[in-house]
């Protein structure tokens, strides 16, 4: 529970599945953080039937965190949205942290938040600081605020890097966002068609269209690398028939949450938009299967039994 004395009550919420140790090594760096004078931070971690004892773990080691399993299968948006409607409570909590369990967190990134937070007040509807993310490698953002690109329907973005100084942003990813109780009363965190993606994109962009302002910290709050293709419907390595199945599940590009994602924010472009990528995959394969063909077809020709 917050303490009662502390007039900035931050409710940290993340989502868990099967990565024990990426997960405690997250919430050890928030652990760690420098924050504001007068200012307590209460972990609270959905757990989506991890196997690998992950709840467990954080239970061990974060005895005064709040933790729920919730049952299996919900993915990231349907973890999180349990969590907020289990967890939140506005009359406990001034703010909401919602961050990703495979990030690392700079001892000053809540610290950051605020700065920006307080870079968009006034405001009537609220502000959400979206944190800036980089691999440790590389001084360019992996995860963060994003910008609409000119002249294209409004799901199309550009990635900000941080300036120094606080930046406004059209939506944002969920790897590391800090809302005021504000911005919560004018806006639902996680829409109820989502499973995994497309949820934080969407959450974005309903905030600024009802006046909230998203801010992008001035640098960077930590580290998380990109994911990849790897083992995804992505990878060319795998058998079509695997990739196939791959697309249409919640990690991939599942038909609803899509479907719903490009109408509410793309309305006159949303079915063409909607219908290339999954063109695009039958189309690549047909290539490939053709060109297999051909050469297979070509060697028998050379090379006569």
């Amino acid at each position: 529970m917050p303490s009662a004395a502390a007039s900035i009550r931050i409710l940290a919420l993340c989502a868990t599945y099967n990565r024990k140790n990426t997960t405690l090594a997250s919430l050890r760096s928030l652990a760690e953080q420098m924050l504001p004078a007068d200012a307590s931070l209460t972990f609270a971690v959905v757990d989506d039937a991890s196997s690998d004892g992950t709840l467990a773990a954080v239970q061990k080691d974060f005895p005064q965190a709040l933790t729920i399993d919730c049952g299996g299968e919900r993915y990231w948006a349907g973890a999180m949205r349990f969590g907020f409607q289990h967890f939140w409570n506005p009359h406990l909590y001034t703010h909401l942290l919602v961050f990703n369990d495979d990030c690392l967190f700079n001892p000053q990134a809540i610290s950051m938040a605020f700065t920006a937070l307080r870079a968009g007040a006034p405001c009537e509807k609220g502000v959400v600081a979206v944190g800036a993310l980089r691999t440790p490698e590389l001084d360019a953002p992996t995860y963060g605020g994003l910008i609409k690109r000119k002249w294209l329907p409004s799901v199309y973005f550009k990635r900000v890097t941080p300036t120094g100084h606080p930046q406004d942003v059209d939506t944002l990813n969920m790897n590391f966002a800090l809302m005021d109780a504000r911005s919560l009363q004018h806006n639902t965190l996680i829409g109820p068609r989502f499973t995994h993606g497309f949820a934080d994109f969407d959450f974005g962009l309903r905030a600024r269209r009802q006046g909230t302002r998203l801010i992008l910290t001035e640098g960077y709050v930590g580290f998380c690398s990109r994911n990849d293709a790897h083992h995804t419907w992505e990878d060319t390595a795998l058998p079509f028939r695997q990739r196939h199945r791959m697309i249409f599940q919640p990690k991939g590009l599942p038909l609803l949450p899509r479907m719903t994602y490009l109408k509410a924010h793309a309305p006159l472009a949303w079915p063409f938009i909607f219908a290339w990528p999954y063109f695009r995959f039958y189309v690549a394969q047909l290539i490939f299967t053709m060109k297999s063909a051909y050469t297979s077809h070509d060697a028998e020709k050379r090379h006569p039994r």
